[in-house]
């Protein structure tokens, strides 16, 4: 098992579950940058310097969700899952990943009617988020 940047690559059969304080330290990330992402969107002004940050938190998150799910895809991934990543990561990241990302490509420029989209992502992430904090 190799870690990189935060992500974990799977090498042959070896499988490294996520524990809690991961889960939780990888979720309040995305959740900032999505936070961030949303709150800058409907600021005013919104002009090309707020554009341009708008523009590197949403790559970072898209290519985050995607990454994330690709990793998580194999069967043999999910089968190893702790009850954490199963019963929280998972679904967050998934539900980001194809709900509210799913229809925006990745090299757009992030627009104010955007901002459900963002939205949505900030709230499937915090909702995750904080009833994994809430978990025994």
């Amino acid at each position: 098992m190799i870690r990189v940047m935060g992500l974990f690559l799977v090498l042959g059969s070896t499988v490294k579950s996520m524990t809690k304080a991961e889960g939780i330290e990888k979720l309040q990330a995305i959740y900032d940058k999505a936070d961030k992402l949303a709150n800058l969107v409907i600021a005013s002004p919104y002009g090309r310097p707020q554009k341009e940050v708008a523009a590197e938190l949403f790559q970072w998150l898209k290519r985050t969700l995607q990454a994330e799910c690709k990793r998580m895809n194999p069967q043999r991934v999910q089968d190893a899952m702790s009850t954490t990543e199963r019963a929280f990561y998972f679904p967050a990241i998934t539900g980001a990943a194809h709900g509210a990302f799913g229809q925006l490509r990745v090299d757009a420029m992030p627009k104010k009617e955007w901002y459900s989209q963002f939205e949505g992502v900030r709230f499937e992430i915090g909702y995750q988020l904080d009833m994994l904090k809430k978990e025994d």
